[in-house]
């Protein structure tokens, strides 16, 4: 026997005891590792029980004739609102610089603060916003009142960041930028 075939030898049974051992090493952790080995017999429980659908009957029954309301209001179209809301609030210096404070904070970042649709954001909406120095000659408060409260095409609603009181006060201040147009004005009264 030659020396050279020793060394062979010894490499081979070398390498196939760190072969083993990484096998066994590799194997002992991934089953114990796996949770999903660990977990066969429980793990398709979901699959085998009946659905639970906790909302397939109302949670509680609505008395009859009743009607779900937005902050106290019935819910209407703005060609209802249009037709039937009327501003209660008339043009005081109060409701008019109550208005622009509101119309600054919600309105004026789309519509811009002269009300001609040339927000700091206008020019990066896919819809211009309305020009509504020019609307408000034809539209009445209620609609102006409506859009506010339920939103338009792309304008949102801002019936939870306003009170009805607040919405009627920017269609106030929204009359004053148009150059003092009053709702009899428009509507022809």
């Amino acid at each position: 026997m030659r020396a050279s075939d020793l060394g062979r030898g010894a490499r081979t049974s070398r390498r196939t005891k760190v072969f083993s051992t990484t096998l066994a090493l590799i194997s002992a952790l991934a089953i114990c590792g796996s949770r999903r080995a660990m977990a066969f017999p429980w793990s398709i429980d979901m699959f085998r029980t009946e659905s639970v659908k906790p909302l397939q009957e109302a949670p509680r029954v609505m008395p009859p004739d009743a009607l779900p309301t937005k902050n106290g209001e019935l819910p209407m179209s703005r060609v209802v609102a249009a037709r039937s809301l009327h501003n209660p609030l008339g043009p005081t210096e109060d409701n008019i610089a109550h208005g622009k404070d509101l119309y600054a904070t919600y309105c004026a970042v789309c519509h811009g603060m002269t009300g001609k649709g040339d927000g700091p954001v206008a020019y990066w909406l896919t819809i211009p916003p309305a020009n509504l120095i020019t609307s408000a000659g034809f539209q009445t408060d209620g609609y102006m009142y409506g859009t506010i409260r339920d939103g338009g095409i792309v304008m949102p609603s801002y019936a939870d960041a306003m009170v009805p009181k607040e919405r009627w006060q920017v269609v106030v201040f929204l009359r004053y930028l148009a150059g003092g147009k009053t709702a009899g004005q428009v509507s022809g009264k």
